[in-house]
């Protein structure tokens, strides 16, 4: 018989996965995600996305519930705490530019806001939410 103390959680990718893998749209997922607020089940969002793409995006989703963000290198509790398992990227930058000698590549340091949405396809709003790295960065 099943504990009445469980309750359930859903955790859920993004890309492709709760999100349309060719357009970003969510809205085959809103009737199970109105359902599941409805019945108090969290959503936990498990992304490579920023926290200020999550953001945005989970207020158009009326989702307040806890998520991971930039490859599982924080989790943001509903508190605001952070729980922070990857490096900043402060550090990351640094390690980064003792490598610029050697290697070949540009990241997203490199760039501006233009640059990174003319790199990603992102229009210029989205490529701001994306540049606001704290635990990564990309490469190329």
């Amino acid at each position: 018989m099943p504990d009445p103390a469980r309750k359930p959680i859903v955790f859920t990718d993004l890309d492709g996965t709760l999100l349309d893998h060719h357009t970003y749209g969510y809205e085959a997922a809103v009737p199970l995600l109105r359902k599941l607020r409805e019945s108090g089940v969290p959503v936990v969002a498990n992304t490579s996305k920023t926290r200020s793409e999550w953001l945005h995006l989970a207020k158009e989703l009326k989702n307040d519930h806890a998520f991971v963000v930039e490859n599982g290198s924080a989790i943001y509790l509903p508190d605001g705490e952070c729980v922070v398992f990857g490096k900043r990227r402060e550090t990351i930058l640094e390690c980064l530019s003792e490598l610029k000698d050697r290697y070949n590549f540009e990241s997203y340091a490199d760039w501006d806001v233009a640059g990174i949405a003319a790199a990603t396809g992102l229009d210029l709003e989205s490529a701001k939410r994306s540049s606001e790295r704290e635990f990564s960065e990309p490469l190329v």
